[in-house]
């Protein structure tokens, strides 16, 4: 009979083992990290499609504009206001211009505006008072009889007596001529002022509503100075300076006529010296309509 072979038994190190499965262990988990790894790489690296490269473009290009500095006109207040006061400044200046511009044609005489509505038509709500000189208006036909209210040889203080005349025409505006009658009957200033102001206040109590002129008187010609020394120039600028002054104290209108005729005297006198030619009164209204406020 044969013997039987007897098995060699295996001795196993322990230190080896160890080394060897921690050795083994560490290969297992490094390869299970390389095939995530790639099998992530290739999830993430995946073809992109035309739309999608066109709209990361149109981002990118959206960026860019974004990013791009826009240029703004910007005023802040302080400029605002600055701009308005400057425009503001320029008007008042223009207005201040014109003004004076006004004034300076006034003193001179010349026309103010322009306006081209015929005397009957412009002063048709209209009346004018005082003596002969104004009488002579509607004698010229520069203006219709109702809107004439003119006495030969009326002044200032007698003119109250004609105040029921006045007020039946009802006129919008009253300009009224006195001064020579009452320069020539020889009364002082302070006597033709008090009887103006009572013809003024008679007049704005029974006309509350029209508005009032008062015009200067004209001036004579030079020959009447040597024969009636009460037409002096000097008298006559004392009574014309109480009138405008009358119109200040009562606030009313006061019209200077003095350049309408200061340098054409010697033509636009009848004979006494006195009373104007024709010619003159359809310049003297042409000034009134142009010079008044």
């Amino acid at each position: 009979m044969r013997k039987k072979k007897s098995k060699k038994k295996i001795k196993i190190n322990p230190k080896r083992f160890i080394t060897s499965m921690i050795v083994l262990a560490l290969m297992l988990s490094y390869g299970i990290s390389s095939v995530m790894s790639h099998s992530t790489g290739n999830k993430n690296d995946k073809v992109e499609t035309p739309t999608e490269s066109n709209s990361k473009d149109n981002n990118l290009v959206s960026e860019d504009l974004e990013e791009e500095p826009q240029l703004k006109w910007e005023v802040s207040d302080n400029e605002t206001d600055s701009f308005k006061e400057e425009d503001t400044e320029l008007h008042e200046q223009d207005d201040k211009n014109s003004e004076v511009s006004e004034n300076d044609d006034n003193k001179n005489g010349q026309n103010i505006q322009d306006i081209n509505i015929p005397n009957k038509e412009f002063f048709k709500n209209d009346v004018f008072m005082g003596d002969s000189i104004t009488e002579s208006i509607s004698f010229y036909e520069v203006l219709n009889d109702k809107n004439v209210l003119g006495i030969k040889g009326l002044t200032a203080v007698k003119a109250k007596s004609h105040i029921d005349s006045l007020i039946s025409k009802k006129p919008r505006n009253i300009y009224m001529l006195f001064g020579m009658n009452d320069i020539e009957s020889g009364i002082s200033t302070e006597q033709f002022k008090k009887g103006y102001r009572e013809l003024v206040t008679l007049i704005k109590e029974r006309l509350p509503n029209s508005n009032i002129y008062l015009q200067s008187m004209l001036p004579v010609d030079n020959k009447v100075l040597k024969k009636n020394s009460n037409y002096s120039r000097n008298r006559m600028d004392q009574f014309n300076n109480v009138i405008k002054e009358l119109a200040q104290e009562e606030n009313l209108n006061y019209i200077n006529l003095l350049p309408v005729i200061e340098n054409n005297i010697n033509d636009f006198y009848e004979p006494d010296g006195i009373h104007p030619k024709s010619k003159f009164y359809k310049i003297w209204l042409d000034y009134v309509k142009n010079n008044i406020n």
